[in-house]
């Protein structure tokens, strides 16, 4: 059974000094061990004050970056924003969009965007990850004020 959709996850966020930057990520259970079956797409998008990185991880703490894009209007510290991922896939296709509505008034603006043939196998790309989360990094990120967190996910089984 093969599997094709789209996901589109939407947050607001407050960035201060202590976050590194903040990023989205799709995620199944996966090692380098595991049997191709077990290795699912996995997009990662993260967005700083200055940038945004797109990467695709095949299996368990390899990563692969498809593309850092800088951003035309920087993040401010201690604002809300208001930030959305888009990924979709078309078997082994990657989409993946980064939006941010800078005004918090619902205009997001498309701030980066990659497209690109996944490295995962055939028998990996046939079902979907099992979990996505929005992930803060840093050494030691405190106070990340979060809310509105929003999940829409379509999809279809082609065979």
């Amino acid at each position: 059974m093969l599997w094709d959709g789209t996901l589109v996850s939407i947050v607001d966020y407050v960035p201060n000094s202590t976050l590194e930057n903040f990023s989205f990520e799709t995620h199944s259970r996966h090692n380098e061990d595991d049997p191709p079956s077990n290795r699912r797409v996995q997009c990662t998008s993260s967005i700083s004050v200055s940038e945004v990185t797109f990467k695709e991880e095949p299996w368990h703490n390899n990563h692969i970056t498809r593309k850092t894009v800088k951003l035309q209007k920087p993040i401010c510290l201690n604002e809300w924003y208001r930030v959305a991922d888009v990924v979709s896939k078309k078997f082994d296709q990657i989409v993946h969009q980064k939006y941010v509505d800078y005004g918090n008034d619902g205009s997001f603006e498309l701030v980066a965007e990659v497209k690109y043939k996944s490295d995962v196998s055939d028998e990996g790309l046939k079902l979907p990850n099992l979990y996505n989360r929005w992930r803060v990094n840093g050494k030691m990120p405190k106070g990340i004020r979060l809310k509105n967190l929003h999940y829409y996910f379509e999809s279809q089984f082609l065979e």
